[in-house]
């Protein structure tokens, strides 16, 4: 059994809600604000990065708003924490976003790491560190206090407000005593907000994979495992028959319905699964609303990418895990165990590196699942994963599947021979140079040098040669541990450049493609382009308001996952961490991808973002059944310290004496 001890008061009739600071604590907090405020203005400016003191220059009305804003933010973490884990857990989230903005600043500004050039750019890597890490640490502190005391005991005026929530709430949960109809209804709400955008794109945009994978659908090309040859299968099966009619973009339609139909349904299970949660009115209702409203979500159902089924899976398997922990389980065993081993075999088919979440997902749902159930999940993952290999292995090896090219993973190994190339052409010995020549078919230092992007690796791969790298790859191997050695500076540069946009979240790419590419003809189907519409530039305003902007940003989604760990953390809850892992293995992919921030690489984790915060953030209930058994006046009058339920499930208690004077003990079962 763990135990925390939060120091905490409640707001009682002899009490104050808030407590005084001292003159000391006062000046802490200006100063951290003060820190903050420049971190946050020399980073608008850092082509001027040997002074700190550039973005404090002129007058500037701003910063009379936030600094203020922010010392008042520090002054209300304060009063939320009163708790040491609290504290330290709020280390996570505050150390890797200074970590990520000062490092992510230098890369995508400068390309490399500048603060160690000098003694004035490391003086001012500490100032923007350590302003950062204070507005996140206080930040995360206010959101990790929540989980203690709600805002509503702290501020009685939003009482009232709370109330009417609490009755909406009501209502909403009403659906779950009737779940088929609330999926039902949650499902036609979903797939309907997607009929506006596939009017507007009919019949569905397609990229230049996209129409690579359409000519070989259509038996114009030869099957190519480059794309997953199951998502290639189903292209097919949903579009030859109209196209056999002569009608390729019916076909196209058919797919983008089938494919909306699949997500939306997928969205709906795990909304209704953060019901049955008792998730928090509030944070469902963003749930929803980023899977309804959400318009990268409604362009994506209708896009052919294989990272579309993919993310679909992944939600549904995170939702199924996290049931295994919050939820009351699978009631019915065998036909829950058929459904998650579906969207297992998905995953691991889906995409290339498919296999190695499918992996971690058999690996946290072992964890998991209770005692009693887990020798048939044993059975159904080795059934399920076994048939797995043997559809990726011999089915589509006797199939006559041309095999995907080496160097499509390598991108992060030759990115960084490429940057050596650029940077240190002159010093390669004979032998390195010769090395960089038989690599890339005969090219030397300095022309692959000039073909290197920081962001970007497929101009230096079409030079890699693939049948070198298949003899060869011990060699290979060699060849990049002698230049790394030698270089590590710029192989760190170098994968940093290539990979910031996934934890860096000012980090700024496209997100959807609109319409119908025409790059790769496909015969019978026309080109469109409605990414300069009005409504595509309406679409991408959105990315210039304040704050909306994240809801765009990988970076920013991966540190609502620290957030969430630190949560988890926080209130004893780190075992139920494993439900993350599956999303953890798709974010440590996409460091590796051939593009710095590619969204829809990405998007099997941050579609799951709303049942991740479900799980971190979850319901104060009381421990009966009946909620309003104990009326406030009961309280009042209760002599004997009464124990009611912190944080929903799971054993977690909170023991609270009468006024909340005695304080708040939170106990996990073990």
């Amino acid at each position: 059994m763990s135990e925390v001890l939060a120091q905490d008061t409640a707001v009682g009739p002899q009490q104050k809600a808030w407590r005084p600071l001292a003159w000391w604590q006062w000046g802490l907090l200006v100063l951290g604000a003060c820190l903050s405020t420049a971190a946050i203005a020399t980073s608008f400016v850092p082509e001027q990065a040997s002074n700190i003191l550039t973005g404090w220059a002129g007058n500037n009305l701003s910063y009379v708003v936030i600094m203020p804003a922010l010392a008042l933010l520090g002054w209300f973490a304060v009063q939320a924490m009163r708790e040491p884990r609290m504290r330290r857990w709020a280390l996570v989230p505050a150390g890797g976003l200074a970590l990520c903005e000062v490092i992510g600043l230098s890369i995508s500004n400068y390309g490399s790491l500048v603060w160690f050039d000098s003694l004035r750019r490391f003086t001012k890597g500490l100032v923007i560190f350590g302003g950062y890490f204070w507005f996140a640490y206080v930040a995360a502190a206010c959101v990790l206090g929540l989980l203690i005391r709600p805002l509503n005991d702290r501020l009685p005026l939003l009482a009232p407000l709370v109330g009417r929530a609490r009755r909406c709430r009501d209502w909403v949960e009403n659906l779950v005593e009737k779940p088929r109809w609330a999926f039902i209804g949650l499902w036609a709400v979903i797939a309907l907000s997607r009929v506006p955008y596939l009017i507007w794109l009919w019949p569905g945009c397609l990229s230049t994979d996209s129409l690579g994978q359409m000519n070989q659908a259509l038996g114009y090309d030869a099957l190519n495992n480059h794309h997953p040859v199951i998502h290639t299968l189903v292209i097919r099966l949903l579009v030859s028959p109209a196209a056999q009619l002569g009608n390729v973009s019916l076909g196209v339609g058919i797919y983008s319905i089938v494919q909306i139909l699949v997500t939306s349904a997928a969205m709906a299970y795990a909304a209704l699964k953060m019901l049955r949660w008792r998730t928090p009115i509030w944070l469902w209702l963003v749930g929803l609303a980023w899977f309804v409203v959400y318009p990268t979500n409604a362009i994506y159902a209708i896009t052919m990418w294989k990272n579309i089924p993919f993310a679909a899976a992944m939600l549904v398997l995170t939702v199924m895990l996290i049931d295994l922990v919050k939820g009351p389980g699978p009631k019915k065993k065998w036909p829950w165990l058929v459904g998650f081993q579906v969207c297992l075999l998905a995953v691991f088919l889906f995409r290339s590196d498919g296999p190695i979440a499918a992996m971690l997902v058999a690996l946290a749902a072992i964890i998991l699942v209770s005692k009693q159930f887990r020798k048939r999940m044993l059975i159904g993952l080795l059934i399920g994963l076994g048939l797995a290999f043997v559809i990726r292995g011999p089915v589509i090896g006797g199939m006559g599947v041309e095999p995907g090219s080496v160097r499509e993973a390598l991108s992060v190994p030759l990115q960084q021979i490429a940057r050596v190339s650029a940077l240190y052409a002159d010093e390669l010995t004979p032998d390195q140079t010769q090395f960089v020549r038989e690599l890339f078919g005969g090219h030397g230092p300095r022309e692959i040098g000039a073909q290197y992007n920081p962001t970007i690796s497929d101009p230096v791969k079409r030079f890699a040669d693939n049948s070198y790298l298949s003899d060869n790859l011990g060699q290979f191997v060699s060849g990049w541990f002698d230049l790394g050695v030698q270089y590590p500076k710029a192989y760190l540069e170098s994968f940093l450049a290539n990979s910031h946009g996934y934890w860096y979240p000012e980090a700024f790419h496209w997100v959807v493609s609109g319409g119908i590419s025409s790059t790769v003809p496909v015969p019978g189907l026309s080109p469109s382009d409605h990414a300069t519409t009005w409504l595509g530039s309406a679409f991408n305003i959105f990315r210039l308001i304040p704050g909306v902007s994240m809801v765009f940003s990988i970076g920013f989604g991966f540190h609502l996952g620290l957030l969430a760990l630190a949560a988890l953390g926080a209130t004893g809850r780190l075992r139920q961490a494993w439900c993350l892992a599956p999303l953890a293995a798709v974010w440590l992919v996409c460091l590796a991808s051939p593009v710095f921030a590619e969204y829809r690489y990405a998007y099997g984790y941050l579609i799951a973002l709303p049942v991740v915060l479900s799980l971190a953030f979850p319901r104060r209930e009381p421990a009966s059944s009946d909620r309003n058994a104990v009326t406030s006046e009961q309280e009042e009058q209760a002599g004997d310290p009464r124990e009611a339920t912190l944080l929903g499930d799971h054993g977690v208690t909170a023991k609270v004496g009468q006024s909340g004077t005695e304080g708040v003990l939170i106990e996990e079962g073990s």
